[in-house]
């Protein structure tokens, strides 16, 4: 039977606080996703061949071993696997996007992403986002620069074993990765990598994915002539939830939004949309950094829905912003642009 097309949407990112377990492995060859398009059934309960397990946990940024490189993030995806040393990959959200400002692993390398790469929700079925990062990573003392092009495209939906309305999303990275050399030499890595990732409506985190990486190392001469070309071991990873958040209950009204950010990022006037079934009485708003320091602090009048705060006089970068009413309080992150 046909089903309706859902839709990607940001409930599927993890927020603090979220843990998930999944159970990994990197087989002979690239594991086949399917085809793309409408009503897919996909059932990988035959896998088998585990070879590690990956915790992933949703950490505030603030506290983290390298939050102050990541000064823009206000929480991070700590992952870890097998005895090797955790990562650190850093975020920031607002109502209808995801930030990545970029990865590190102690010890080992880190990169920043000078132009953070942009997950946009809603995402609709067979719609496409496109782009590029860039940045730098640090390996053991040696700096080499990267530029990665990416296209994000939600290519298929269906059934996901058990789970109805499945989402598959499929990523292709290009990336030039350079490392200078003595001598003036220098080393590219042509890579590419192409994953697909499945998601669940009304689930935080990926259900399922695959991947594949190929890449060709090509060695230069200071006067720009190419002394070898190595192709790389080509890398392929699967990996399959085992636990994680679960879908959130029904909401009752008196449990819902308090209210919603009409318009994020915002230049001058945040806009905020106050629910009309809290018939806003005692409502009290402040505005906040990220570290929760109040900047100013409104008491609108009662039962007004649309409130406009001025901003314009504060520097870019992301905020918080916490509203109470009748002693219920929420907060939301938004972000002023310059």
């Amino acid at each position: 039977m046909a089903q309706a097309q859902p839709v990607l949407d940001i409930s599927t990112e993890l927020i603090i606080g979220d843990k998930m377990t999944h159970t990994g492995w990197v087989p002979g060859a690239f594991f086949d996703p399917g085809p793309a398009g409408a009503n897919q059934i996909w059932d990988f309960a035959a896998l088998s061949g585990s070879a590690f397990l990956v915790s992933r946990e949703v950490l505030p940024s603030a506290g983290t071993q390298f939050a102050n490189q990541y000064a823009d993030a206000d929480y991070c995806v700590r992952a870890s696997a097998g005895s090797g040393p955790p990562s650190f990959n850093y975020f920031s959200a607002t109502d209808s996007s995801v930030l990545n400002f970029g990865l590190a692993v102690p010890g080992v390398f880190r990169e920043f992403n000078l132009v953070p790469f942009a997950r946009i929700y809603p995402l609709t079925f067979d719609s496409t986002l496109k782009g590029s990062y860039s940045g730098i990573r640090i390996n053991n003392g040696q700096t080499s620069y990267f530029k990665t092009n990416f296209q994000v495209k939600y290519d298929a939906y269906g059934k996901l074993g058990t789970q109805e309305n499945a989402m598959r999303v499929q990523t292709v990275l290009t990336e030039q990765d350079s490392v200078p050399l003595s001598g003036g030499s220098y080393r590219h890595i042509y890579g590419e990598q192409e994953y697909y990732i499945w998601y669940v409506a009304g689930r935080r985190g990926m259900q399922f994915w695959t991947s594949r990486y190929t890449a060709m190392q090509v060695t230069f001469s200071a006067a720009g002539d190419t002394l070898s070309q190595v192709p790389l071991n080509p890398i392929y990873v699967v990996e399959s939830v085992l636990s994680g958040p679960v879908s959130a209950p029904e909401v009752r009204p008196e449990e819902a939004d308090l209210f919603k950010i009409r318009s994020n990022p915002v230049a001058e006037w945040l806009i905020l949309e106050v629910a009309a079934h809290t018939a806003a009485t005692n409502l009290k708003v402040h505005i906040c950094d990220m570290q929760g320091k109040v900047l100013r602090t409104m008491y609108p009048p009662a039962d007004e829905i649309a409130l406009e705060v001025y901003v314009g006089d504060l520097p870019a970068g992301n905020y918080l912003v916490q509203v109470t009413i009748q002693g219920r309080q929420q907060t939301r992150i938004w972000q002023k642009s310059p």
